[in-house]
C-alpha cells in the first residue's frame, strides 16, 4: 500500500498525538484488564465465604432471608445472585434506602442471616478498568471515547508501518542504543498484539457507547419507541412499570416453584440470578436469568408473575434481533466468557503486552520530541509516564496486600480498599516528579510491586488456608483450585516484576559502560 510523504507525516502525527493523549489511560485499562480476566477467581480468593461448598438449592429460604434483612420494606428492585458452580454462598444485591449506595450481602442459609460484603477487590479492578464510578457516571462514557480514539491510534499505526509489518514481527535489536530498543519493543508488541488490541478497543467502544447509538436510531428506525429500540439493541425485556403502591396481601408462589417453571419453559436454562421488581408492591415481577445449554454467548430471561406463577415474557438468544445477537457476542468475547484457563491466561498476557506497548510508544515519542527542544513538555510527560506506568502495578499490588491486612470487620472497609488503591497510584505519580533518575525510579517501583505481590499469599493465614498457605501448613487442609491459582499467579507476577527491575537496571549499567568505553 503506497502512501505519499505528506499523508505519511499526517498519519504519523495523528498516531503520535492521539497515542500520547490516550496512551496512559489505555495502559491503565489494559493493565487492570489483565486482572479482570480472572475476576471470578479473584472474587473466590478474596473472601472465605466464596470458598465454602455451595448449599443445596433452596430459593425460597434464600429469598426469605434476604427480605428479612432489609431495613424496612424491600427496595423496588433487588437481585438474588445464585452460587456460581460448586462454591460460594448466595448473595443479595440492592440499593440501600438509607445511603443510596449499592450493597451486596452474603446469605448464610444455615444461620438464616445476611453477612455484609467485606471485600471488593475483584469489583474494584473492574471499575478501574472501565472507569466506572457511581458518583461520576460520565467517566464511564469517557472510557468509551478513549477506546474509540485508541482504534484510531491502532489504524494509523498500521498505515504508517504497513511496509514494515513483516519485519516488525521479529526485529528487536538487543545491542542497539536505548532509543532503538524502545522503538523495536513498541513495534514488535504492537504488531504481534494487533488483532487483540483492535478488537478489544473496538468492542469496548461499542459496549460503552451503545446507548448513544440507540438515541441515534430511536426516531428514524423505531418511530420514537425507545423501549423497542433498546430491546432491538440489547435483546432484553422492557422494565415493568415501577410501582410504590403496596400490594394488597396477595399470596406469592414458592420461589422454588417459580424457578422450576422457568427451567421447564426454557429447556437447558441454568438460572444464575433472580431479579425481583416491584416486590411486595403492585405489579410484581420475578426475572429468572441464566445461560442456556447449547446457546453460546447467550442468556435467557423468563419473567413471571409471582402471585400466579404465570410466565408473562421470555427473552432468549434465538428470539433476538441480529443486532442484539452481534452485540451479545461482542460483549461476551470482550468479557472473556469463553475458553478455559489457557485461553484466559493468553488474553491476560496480551493485555499486559498492550499496556507495555502504550508505554513504550510514549517513550519513543519522548526521544523524537527532544529533537525539538521542548524540554518542559518532555519533562512533565516523562515523569507522568513513569508515575502512571509504575502506579498501575504498585497500586494493584498494594490493593492485594491491603486485602489481607485490613481488619476483617473494620467499619468502612470497602471504602478503605478503594482509597488504598487511589492513594498508592497517586503516590507513585507524585514520587515520579521528585525522582532524580527516572530509570532508577522504574527499577525501585517495579521491585516494590514485585515484593508486595510475592508476599501477599503468605499474608492470608488469618483469613483462609484454601490456597498456598494451606499446602504449606497442612496436608489435610481443604484447598480450592481458584485460590491456589491466584496465589501462584501473584507469586509469578512478583518474580516477573523483580526480574524486570533487575534487567532494566542491568541494561542501564551496560549502556553506561559502553558510553564510557566509546572513543571521544
Amino acid at each position: 500500500m503506497g502512501i505519499s510523504k505528506e499523508n505519511y507525516k499526517k498519519a504519523w502525527d495523528l498516531h503520535a498525538w492521539a497515542g500520547v493523549i490516550v496512551g496512559l489511560l489505555a495502559a491503565v485499562m489494559f493493565g487492570t484488564g489483565a486482572a479482570v480476566v480472572f475476576q471470578g477467581e479473584i472474587e473466590t480468593w478474596q473472601d472465605p465465604l466464596a470458598q465454602k461448598p455451595a448449599p443445596a438449592p433452596d430459593y425460597e429460604r434464600w429469598s426469605e432471608v434476604a427480605e428479612a434483612a432489609f431495613e424496612s420494606t424491600p427496595p423496588r428492585q433487588f437481585t438474588l445472585w445464585l452460587p456460581d458452580g460448586d462454591r460460594g454462598y448466595p448473595r443479595v444485591g440492592y440499593f440501600s434506602g438509607e445511603t443510596g449506595r449499592y450493597r451486596m450481602e452474603w446469605i448464610d442459609p444455615d444461620e438464616r442471616e445476611v453477612i455484609p460484603q467485606r471485600e471488593k477487590l475483584g469489583t474494584l479492578f473492574f471499575h478501574i478498568h472501565t472507569f466506572y464510578d457511581v458518583r461520576f457516571p460520565s467517566l464511564y462514557d469517557f472510557a468509551g471515547i478513549v477506546a474509540l480514539v485508541l482504534v484510531l491510534v491502532i489504524v494509523t499505526g498500521v498505515v504508517i508501518q504497513w511496509h514494515n509489518l513483516v519485519a516488525q514481527f521479529h526485529q528487536f535489536r538487543v545491542d542497539a542504543r536505548p532509543m532503538v530498543r524502545w522503538n523495536d519493543l513498541h513495534k514488535v508488541i504492537g504488531v504481534t498484539t494487533l488483532p487483540f488490541q483492535l478488537f478489544f478497543a473496538y468492542s469496548a467502544a461499542i459496549i460503552v457507547l451503545a446507548p448513544f447509538f440507540v438515541d441515534a436510531v430511536v426516531d428514524p428506525v423505531f418511530g420514537g419507541d425507545r423501549t423497542a429500540a433498546k430491546a432491538g439493541m440489547y435483546g432484553r425485556l422492557p422494565l415493568p412499570e415501577a410501582s410504590d403502591k403496596d400490594s394488597t396481601g396477595e399470596t406469592y408462589r414458592s420461589m422454588d416453584t417459580l424457578v422450576e417453571t422457568a427451567e421447564h419453559r426454557v429447556e437447558g436454562l441454568d438460572a444464575n440470578k433472580i431479579m425481583f421488581r416491584n416486590w411486595r408492591r403492585s405489579n410484581p415481577r420475578a426475572d429468572i436469568e441464566g445461560p442456556v445449554e447449547g446457546d453460546r454467548f447467550g442468556h435467557a430471561i423468563v419473567r413471571l408473575d409471582p402471585t400466579t406463577g404465570e410466565v408473562t415474557r421470555i427473552a432468549r438468544p434465538s428470539q433476538q434481533t441480529r443486532a442484539a445477537e452481534l452485540r451479545g457476542w461482542i460483549a461476551e468475547i470482550h468479557s472473556v466468557n469463553f475458553g478455559g484457563f489457557w485461553t484466559r491466561l493468553l488474553l491476560a498476557l496480551l493485555s499486559l503486552a498492550a499496556a507495555a506497548s502504550m508505554l513504550a510508544g510514549i517513550v519513543v515519542w519522548f526521544a523524537r520530541r527532544r529533537r525539538q527542544r521542548d524540554a518542559f513538555v518532555d519533562h512533565v510527560l516523562e515523569k507522568l509516564t513513569a508515575g502512571v506506568g509504575t502506579g498501575i502495578v504498585v497500586a494493584m499490588a498494594t490493593s492485594f496486600a491491603a486485602s489481607r491486612l485490613l481488619p476483617w470487620h473494620m467499619p468502612g472497609r470497602l471504602g478503605a480498599q478503594e482509597l488504598t488503591y487511589y492513594l498508592a497510584f497517586s503516590a507513585c505519580i507524585v514520587a515520579a516528579f521528585f525522582a532524580s533518575k527516572i530509570r532508577r525510579f522504574w527499577c525501585v517501583q517495579l521491585s516494590i510491586a514485585g515484593l508486595l505481590f510475592g508476599v501477599t499469599p503468605l499474608l492470608t493465614a488469618p483469613r483462609s488456608t484454601a490456597g498456598v498457605v494451606g499446602i504449606l501448613t497442612s496436608s489435610s487442609t481443604e484447598t480450592v483450585p481458584a485460590v491456589i491459582g491466584v496465589d501462584i499467579g501473584l507469586i509469578v507476577v512478583g518474580v516477573a516484576l523483580v526480574g524486570s527491575a533487575w534487567a532494566l537496571g542491568r541494561s542501564a549499567s551496560s549502556a553506561g559502560e559502553k558510553a564510557e568505553s566509546a572513543p571521544s
